[in-house]
């Protein structure tokens, strides 16, 4: 194995359920919902209603563009002899930041909710800790998790494992 070779490497894109067509089909729907509820909030004679209303619309509808926006975010990390580099991307793919992390005593942490299952997961060492898969959910995490400490095991590499459980 060459030294720049990886030892492990991935890029996390994150999952979003809805498409471009079904955003806007929604916020089109919610639209026509919201007009119709205001017609018959001004035909009652409860105007005063009508900004609240349409308000919390255009709040949803903005909500929905912003978390369109966020799905081409990203995340790449590389395990390789020298190190763990963790990149992680904005929408326009532009590194919003990059860690570098040395191998020899890294420790894997895991923090498990047990409504909720694994919270986060953290590439720490000597008490500075990366946050990695943050955008997973949480059975796709510990899947990645698992699938981490096997390829690091599999080249030879120590990788400390420490769970945490929230109350």
């Amino acid at each position: 194995m060459t030294e720049d070779a990886p030892i492990f490497a991935t890029e996390l894109r994150y999952h979003r359920a809805l498409s471009d067509r079904g955003v806007t089909i929604f916020v089109l729907s919610l639209a026509g919902i919201t007009a119709g509820v205001c017609v018959l909030l001004l035909w009652s004679g409860l105007w005063p209603i009508v900004p609240f209303v349409a308000g919390d619309a255009v709040f949803l509808a903005v909500a929905m563009k912003i978390c369109v926006a966020d799905r081409a975010a990203s995340e790449m990390i590389r395990f390789d002899r020298n190190g763990v580099r963790i990149a992680t991307f904005d929408r326009r793919s532009r590194k919003v930041c990059e860690e570098h992390l040395p191998l020899y005593g890294l420790t894997l942490e895991r923090v498990t909710d047990p409504d909720f299952g694994l919270k986060s997961l953290y590439l720490s060492l000597r008490g500075r800790g990366v946050e990695i898969a943050r955008g997973l959910a949480p059975q796709q995490r510990a899947q990645f998790a698992e699938t981490l400490e096997v390829a690091l095991g599999a080249a030879g590499l120590p990788l400390w494992r420490r769970d945490r459980m929230l109350r």
